[in-house]
């Protein structure tokens, strides 16, 4: 199934796990943060966590071992890790 006309979803069966893949960073960048920015939904911390992480990306701060460690940092406190 495709979704946002750029990704598509999946759903493994036995596990009930779904997969959501986006594979091009313009798309990311121009569908699917703007809609998240404009319906952020019950995860809206993990997406503004996302968001860091990519405007890292973006700005290629992942090219250093600083910008990296961020990143790694940024994941270390997503969904199950998160303090709630």
């Amino acid at each position: 199934m495709q979704v946002f006309g750029c990704s598509s979803f999946s759903i493994i069966e036995k596990t009930a796990i779904c997969i959501f893949a986006v594979t091009n960073f313009n798309n990311i960048a121009n569908k699917i943060i703007p809609f998240f920015e404009e319906y952020p939904g019950v995860k809206a911390k993990e997406f503004k966590d996302f968001k860091e992480a990519f405007d890292l990306i973006q700005s290629k701060a992942h090219l250093t071992k600083e910008g990296l460690d961020k990143i790694l940092l940024i994941k270390s406190r997503m969904n199950f890790s998160r303090e709630l």
